[in-house]
Parts: C-alpha cells; structure tokens; sequence
C-alpha cells in the first residue's frame, strides 16, 4: 500500500530505514525540512508491504522531479505508482526499475570531510540566490530555471542550503551548493562552473573549501564521465543511482 504522508516525524524517521542510499535520503530530508513556499508543489509518499506495517519505500515528488527509495518488496506496485509521475525527472535507487525503464545509471560519490587551508581570495559564500540562479541555468528552459531560483532562494534564505561562489572580477563563475540537513552527511546538490572557465581547476578548490567538517560525508551525483574528476577531489563512489524520463 502506498498512501500521502505530511507528517514530518514519521516521515524522518522512515529515511533511516535506507542506510545505503544517502544521497535520495538526503536529498528527501533537505527538501522535507526546507519545503514551505507558495511556489512548490511538494508531495511525500510512504509505501507499507507486510503485516508489521514496515515502510518498504519513500517517494518525494518535487515539482518536476521526483526521488524514490525503493525496497525490493512489493516491486510493482512501486514500478506502477512510479509510472503515473510523467513529464517528471525520476531518481531511484533500486536496479530492478531498470528492467522496466530505460534508465541512465548515475554514481554518487562521497567524501569525508577535513579541514583545509583557504587562501584564495576569490572564494567566498554566495549571497545572491539570483546570482547563483543566473549562473547555473542559462540553459535551462524558463519553467526549471523559475523553480531552481526559487528553490534556492528559499534554501538559503532559511539556511537550508550554502552556496560557495569562485568570483572573477567581481563577476561569479563557479560554484558548490551544500546543505547541513543531517549530523552525519552533507549534500552537495550542484557544481557548476561556467564553461569560459572550465579546466582551470576552480570547481576543485571550490569543493575544498566546502568539504571541511570532518564530521561530516559530502555527498553528490555525477555521471560517469565526471566520475574520475571527483577522484582527484577525494571523492569515493560508493552508489549507484538510476535516472529517467517518463
């Protein structure tokens, strides 16, 4: 059985039973915790497979995406609920969903965080979520461009979400988002960097001086043409992920 559940609690709670998949987790728990504008349209859904009432997966629609952990109980039923969300960017976790999509396999990548020394003067927190927004969406259709401003503008108005900004002449170039949504991990949703200023090694410092809580795992999604950049970050992939279109 798969129901709408808008109890935060509960809903927090179901995130631990998926230790393995961090980043749709985290990604679950940042949204949960942030989600509050007019703007949104945000919906949270708990699926139940045996007699103990035992939460099998959690899925997240977000806008125009959509995050599922995904149990491997009760597989159809997901893969039919799952299938209603079109026109929707869909993130899953569990491998079986290829055997019914056609899905792009995405790694995520971790890493443990330790301090570093920063003596770059062209590094510092991003204040402007329309900066940020210009920056990262210049190709973007109008639609998700309008939904990653506000989104963003929201996270990091509440504190939900950093946003670490590489500037040249005074003009941003790059970036690193991260949020503090869990003791534990701490998600990196984008990375970008304009293409002028590819190759020159700017995202790397950048993640840098995100990545300094040595309390923390810093977690992001890439595809594998990215995977050995993050290497030589020192990043580690440890998931998979699988992306599709409905």
């Amino acid at each position: 059985m798969i129901s709408l559940c808008n109890d935060k609690i509960v809903l927090l709670n179901s995130l631990d039973c998926f230790k393995d998949s961090a980043f749709i987790r985290e990604n679950i728990r940042l949204y949960l915790l942030s989600y509050g504008t007019k703007y949104d349209f945000c919906q949270f859904f708990l699926q139940y497979c045996d007699e103990n009432n035992s939460v099998t997966s959690v899925v997240m629609r977000y806008n125009s995406q959509v995050y599922a952990l995904l149990g491997d109980k009760c597989i159809d039923e997901s893969v039919s609920f799952i299938s209603g969300f079109t026109d929707c960017e869909i993130i899953v976790d569990n491998s079986l969903f290829n055997e019914y999509f056609k899905a792009e396999t995405c790694y995520v990548m971790h890493k443990r965080g330790i301090k570093s020394k920063n003596d770059c003067v062209k590094i510092k927190l991003a204040e402007s979520a329309s900066s940020v927004a210009k920056l990262v969406t210049k190709d973007y259709e109008k639609e998700k461009a309008d939904d990653f401003f506000l989104n963003t503008a929201h996270q990091m108005r509440h504190g939900f979400l950093s946003v670490a900004g590489f500037y040249e002449d005074d003009k941003l170039v790059s970036v690193v988002s991260f949020s503090d949504s869990s003791l534990e991990f701490s998600l990196v949703p984008f990375v970008f960097t304009d293409n002028y200023f590819r190759g020159k090694g700017i995202a790397s410092k950048l993640l840098s001086f995100v990545c300094q809580d040595s309390k923390k795992n810093y977690v992001l999604l890439c595809q594998k043409h990215n995977v050995e950049f993050y290497k030589k970050c020192g990043f580690e992939q440890k998931e998979l992920c699988y992306r599709f279109i409905l």
